[in-house]
């Protein structure tokens, strides 16, 4: 299987080892996926940057997946356990976690759940 390797102008990066230099570096990525993705995209490809949302989902290809870097980022986080969010957002993950379980095996409605909390 072939790596996740992205070109940006300062050099070649994998996916996995961005997302983990960003976790270091800002806390507010570990607990918001939204942040973390502002920042991939700020180091990679800063000229995408305040491109009108709507133009990203229907020409996504000019910038690097979220869905992606949310992968990256769990990965990370589950080698790197000092990576980890902070525990309030880490017990509403676990609870979203197990009403998509719940959906997946019953059919049960998903309710939604705010896991980025911050404080």
């Amino acid at each position: 299987m072939r790596k996740n390797i992205i070109k940006a102008k300062t050099g070649l990066y994998k996916v996995e080892d961005l997302v983990k230099q960003l976790l270091e570096q800002y806390k507010e990525c570990r607990d918001n996926d939204y942040y973390l993705t502002f920042r991939v995209i700020e180091k990679l490809t800063p000229e995408e940057l305040y491109r009108p949302y709507g133009e990203i989902l229907l020409k996504p290809q000019r910038v690097i997946s979220f869905k992606t870097i949310e992968r990256a980022r769990r990965k990370v986080q589950s080698k790197y356990p000092e990576l980890q969010a902070s525990k309030k957002v880490q017990e509403a993950r676990d609870e979203y976690e197990t009403a998509f379980i719940g959906y997946a095996i019953d059919g049960n409605h998903i309710p939604r759940i705010d896991y980025n909390i911050g404080e």
